[in-house]
């Protein structure tokens, strides 16, 4: 059986420490700003087409319904200017969708001005960006009435003295229900068929030269993703046998084709494995179904969005793989991108046609990405990659963007 936080141990390992560290470390953000602004530093060094403007005209043929959906506060301003400097010049400077911002607080006019006005700077002067600023429903951004915030507040110190990340963070815990079951019902969505998810303080290195929303469409696909990652197994101690009652109750005998990419066969549990959903391009359609409804209410239902650590990345990628066939996943390998310590860049730098020339200079980021210290790229999260390959090889039809 599971064991849950309200009764784990502190841990008192070097890994605890480090977590701690790290911890305290992410909280120090507003005097990283003030001396980035003072002294001028990069969260990481970007190609040189992030400091191009202009001289992109909008790419013809149809348009998907579909739309860049951004999670952000006020203060993550210069952190999103950071994102569209190299998102705007490899992609949406030619495509043009339009972006939908959600904050669970009332923009302030200067994050309002200054993403239109830098948006429209990139694209040479274009005045009338398609930015829309939405506010998150309270009801989206708090502790549902099945939960008990006492116990919950309990639970959250539990894990913070285990090392658990983000513990004790309140707003985390919220985060990550939205993101899981609540973003995608939002008025300024409903029109919507897919989405693109973009992040604060993330690099797009390869200029493509296709629409990726149009390809998922023509191809059948659903849920797209370029970053594979373990997660942190304290985050999540009870999800397996949540997972287990959900095929239970609706007479799963074993483990979907596509979970079987993320489960361990000798334990009979979840491994861990699961889209990093930072970036993820996907179906607002299938968010929307009946089938996702159900199980994410399934999951919410145990209150461990708070009681424990679930975070949106393993819950998106339970719910693909228990709903989803195996090709209607994809991979971009096309889609060069880096978030935090993660850096994915294809293999070949440039596609005809398809994408590229790539500003990703592996080597560079390796030594000179200061945000958090030297750690921009780390090679071993190729294991994960690795591990899909294998599983795409069995299961999968070899349909990647050509030109």
């Amino acid at each position: 059986m599971a064991r849950g936080f309200c009764t784990l141990q502190t841990l008192t390992t070097p890994l605890a420490l480090f977590i701690l560290l790290t911890s305290y470390l992410l909280t120090t953000t507003n005097l990283y700003r003030h001396l980035e602004r003072k002294y001028q530093l990069l969260s990481s060094p970007l190609p040189a087409f992030a400091y191009e403007y202009g001289g992109v005209e909008a790419a013809g043929g149809e348009r998907a319904n579909a739309a860049i959906v951004v999670l952000a506060r006020n203060s993550d301003v210069d952190d999103v200017v950071h994102t569209l400097r190299t998102f705007e010049s490899t992609f949406n400077a030619r495509y043009r969708y339009p972006y939908v911002f959600l904050n669970d607080k009332p923009w302030t006019y200067e994050f309002r001005s200054r993403i239109t006005d830098f948006i429209s700077r990139k694209r040479g002067g274009d005045n009338k960006p398609d930015v829309r600023f939405g506010q998150i429903p309270a009801a989206h951004w708090s502790y549902p009435s099945h939960v008990n915030q006492t116990k919950a507040h309990q639970c959250m110190q539990a894990m913070k003295k285990a090392g658990v990340p983000y513990a004790a963070v309140e707003s985390y815990h919220h985060m990550c229900r939205f993101q899981s079951g609540f973003f995608y019902k939002h008025e300024l969505l409903r029109e919507f068929e897919w989405y693109w998810r973009l992040e604060p303080d993330v690099d797009y290195l390869c200029p493509l030269h296709y629409d990726p929303f149009q390809y998922m469409a023509t191809h059948g696909k659903r849920y797209g993703f370029n970053i594979l990652a373990p997660e942190f197994m304290a985050t999540i101690p009870s999800l397996t046998s949540t997972l287990k009652s959900y095929m239970s109750t609706h007479h799963i005998t074993s483990p979907p084709p596509t979970l079987q990419l993320m489960w361990n066969t000798t334990t009979d549990s979840y491994n861990g494995l699961h889209f990093w959903s930072n970036f993820e391009i996907g179906s607002l359609t299938w968010l929307r179904s009946s089938e996702y409804q159900r199980f994410f209410n399934h999951l919410d239902a145990t209150g461990n969005f708070y009681y424990e650590r679930w975070g949106d990345a393993p819950i998106h990628s339970v719910a693909a793989g228990m709903l989803l066939k195996p090709d209607e996943i994809h991979y971009f390998e096309e889609i060069g991108y880096r978030h935090g310590d993660r850096v994915h860049c294809p293999q070949v730098k440039q596609v005809e046609g398809v994408y590229g020339p790539c500003g990703c200079d592996l080597d560079r980021l390796k030594t000179t990405w200061v945000k958090w210290g030297v750690w921009a790229y780390k090679d071993h999260w190729g294991r994960e990659l690795e591990r899909w390959r294998e599983w795409a090889a069995k299961w999968q039809r070899d349909d990647a963007p050509k030109r």
